[in-house]
């Protein structure tokens, strides 16, 4: 038996596909598209808030008279957290490019 019967006989299409099957890949594609789009703006957004609410906030904190140790910790965790955001951020914005482009 060769390849081809056998990818046959397994079901598989070898033909290229319908105009449906075409036109439902395409359009959920591009809601896919459009979701990976708008999470990235969203966590973009929440990155650019937790950034400014980290200046005006946080950095003050460690001149006050408070404990220094404890207002660098929350500094640092809003760095971090902040970071993870710009990183999924642009991990999505990178996906939808790929997605594109493949």
């Amino acid at each position: 038996m060769t390849q081809e019967q056998e990818r046959v006989d397994d079901g598989k299409s070898l033909g290229a596909p319908a105009f449906l099957e075409g036109k439902l890949n395409e359009q959920i594609g591009n809601y896919i598209h459009l979701f990976l789009t708008v999470l990235a703006v969203l966590l973009m957004a929440a990155a650019s808030i937790a950034s400014v609410e980290m200046v005006i906030h946080g950095f003050p904190k460690l001149w006050s008279t408070g404990n220094e140790y404890q207002a660098l910790h929350l500094v640092l965790q809003d760095i971090l957290l902040a970071a993870i955001a710009g990183t999924l951020q642009w991990e999505c914005h990178h996906a939808c490019g790929q997605r594109r482009s493949g």
